[in-house]
């Protein structure tokens, strides 16, 4: 397959999971957006699209619920020209990690965006659920428990149609009139169903109370566990062409607060 080179785009399909996944195995991101399934999933929403400048992978995304932007180009040389590129093709660059703009931030002004930080956790916490600060997640287990006749099982296929409908249940609960929760059903929609073929892992959980079964299912993309003294950092905002204006870093260092492995980009 050859590859769209700048100014071509391509919209992202599942034939082009290889493509993405050997870019970012080169060039591994701590951005939770930079994995092809997530990618994939939000396309009906969000409409990306895919092109090659410089070496690069750069994806332009252009949601129904906020300004286009790209992705943080991937791999490749000469990044602040690739970066300088997109940004006439798309106002800003979003999700960017705090190391890309440390060491190709000048020329550029960045800023924080807490709207979209990352949240890392410690598995070894998730495992365990210890201490005080798990007290609250610790009671809802026992409370369910006590509550419901359940099951837990990985996720397999004839599981998928039992859990559209859980979930078209529970939008029917909610504003169904707000853009990003419409986008977000669509996305665990074609989450599951195409779950197989984008290496997803996931489980399913049926319960009881009285006489009606209740199915549940979580998916997920294979992580990298973090490491555990890893810190919560900011979440960049902007980082525009133009004159160029530093954001120092928080120092926080508790697990489990939210992370800025991100950056949105724009012109002055």
């Amino acid at each position: 397959m050859s590859l769209p080179a700048y100014p071509e785009f391509k919209a992202v399909g599942l034939e082009d999971r290889d493509i993405f996944e050997g870019f970012i195995e080169a060039s591994p991101s701590e951005v939770c957006e930079l994995n092809f399934a997530n990618i994939f999933i939000w396309k009906d929403s969000e409409r990306p699209r895919w092109t090659v400048l410089n070496g690069s992978l750069c994806v332009l995304v252009e949601p129904d619920f906020e300004d286009p932007y790209f992705l943080p180009p991937v791999g490749g040389d000469r990044i602040p020209e690739t970066v300088a590129a997109c940004l006439t093709r798309a106002p800003r660059l979003s999700r960017v990690p705090e190391d890309l703009v440390r060491r190709h931030g000048a020329g550029f002004r960045a800023e924080e965006d807490p709207a979209n930080f990352d949240y890392l956790y410690r598995v070894e916490d998730l495992i365990g659920l210890r201490g005080k600060k798990y007290d609250g997640k610790r009671n809802r287990i026992r409370k369910f428990e006590s509550t419901f006749v359940h099951e837990y099982h990985a996720l397999a296929r004839p599981d998928v149609p039992g859990c559209v409908r859980l979930l078209e249940d529970w939008f029917e609960g909610k504003t169904n009139g707000d853009a990003c929760m419409k986008a977000e059903k669509k996305a665990i929609v074609q989450a599951l169903a195409s779950f197989e073929r984008l290496g997803l892992k996931g489980g399913s959980s049926r319960s009881e109370a009285g006489s009606r079964p209740s199915p549940w299912a979580g998916v997920s993309a294979p992580t990298r566990p973090s490491s555990p003294s890893r810190s919560p950092t900011p979440a960049w905002s902007a980082w525009r062409s133009g004159s160029t204006a530093s954001s120092s870093a928080a120092n926080g260092r508790a697990s489990g607060s939210s992370t800025g492995n991100r950056t949105w980009v724009c012109p002055a």
